[in-house]
């Protein structure tokens, strides 16, 4: 039995066996890291940067669950801003209609806004977040006042973004359950497709079809707001890599999302 407290989502099923509880607290362990930059005496946990969003997985999923948008200036630890732009030329159109890239990045600024970086280096930027109060009224005449969002980078160091970038907000995701999510076979999924919504249950699920970047074969996307990731093990990767700068077997590049314009 699991205790129901703010650890809840921090916790292993109760019904693994032992030695995956042991691989269970080995990769809790890992997730809870500090990272630093090196060199260090510290070598299992360095390797940070050189730009990078948090040290640690944990600073920005707490406890495992979901982050929560910033307010006023607590930060942005929970959010960060994916940057993509649409593709300009022939080359670069026939590379999304062959599903090898979701998009393009920021020519100096990379795939995703890293306000962090080691000592010497200055951060890319600052995202900063208005929010426009707005009145709306329910349909039993109820008056309610929302927010809506609009989001902007200040303070950036190299220079202004690539006028074609687009800024999309990113809040982490919950952790708790995705691995029962990559337990569920394909045709499952698959079957339950409706993208035209022939059922007129109101909901249109659309598969995403994405490029596996281990093995380079087109299969079914699971993980990331956008179900732009296959597996678990890519989906971490991509997140040590961009959010942390940490280079991995799947995601050799040492210099993060570090871009070549940011190198000189």
């Amino acid at each position: 039995r699991k205790d129901a407290n703010k650890d809840a989502f921090s916790q292993s099923s109760a019904n693994i066996t032992f030695e995956e509880e042991g691989t269970f607290k080995l990769g809790n362990a890992l997730f809870r890291k500090n990272w630093v930059s090196s060199p260090s005496s510290t070598q299992a946990s360095d390797g940070l940067g050189p730009l990078f969003n948090e040290r640690a997985c944990q600073n920005c999923h707490l406890k495992d669950g979901r982050g929560r948008p910033p307010e006023g200036d607590s930060g942005t630890t929970s959010m960060f801003l994916r940057l993509a732009r649409q593709a300009s030329t022939d080359e670069e159109k026939a590379a999304l209609a062959a599903r090898k890239v979701l998009n393009f990045p920021d020519p100096v600024y990379g795939s995703q806004l890293q306000g962090l970086a080691v000592p010497g280096l200055r951060g890319e930027g600052r995202m900063r977040v208005d929010y426009q109060e707005q009145k709306v009224t329910l349909p039993d005449g109820t008056v309610v006042w929302l927010r809506k969002p609009s989001y902007s980078v200040d303070d950036l160091a190299n220079g202004p973004l690539d006028p074609h970038t687009t800024l999309s907000p990113r809040m982490t995701p919950p952790m708790i359950g995705l691995g029962l999510v990559e337990q569920i076979a394909p045709a499952d999924i698959l079957a339950h497709a409706d993208p035209d919504d022939r059922n007129s249950d109101g909901i249109s699920g659309k598969p995403n079809i994405v490029r596996d970047g281990q093995s380079g074969e087109l299969t079914l996307g699971r993980f990331g707001w956008k179900a732009q990731t296959p597996s678990i093990r890519q989906q971490a990767a991509d997140a040590f890599a961009g959010d942390i700068g940490i280079s991995t077997l799947e995601v050799p590049n040492h210099w993060g999302d570090c871009t070549a314009a940011e190198k000189t």
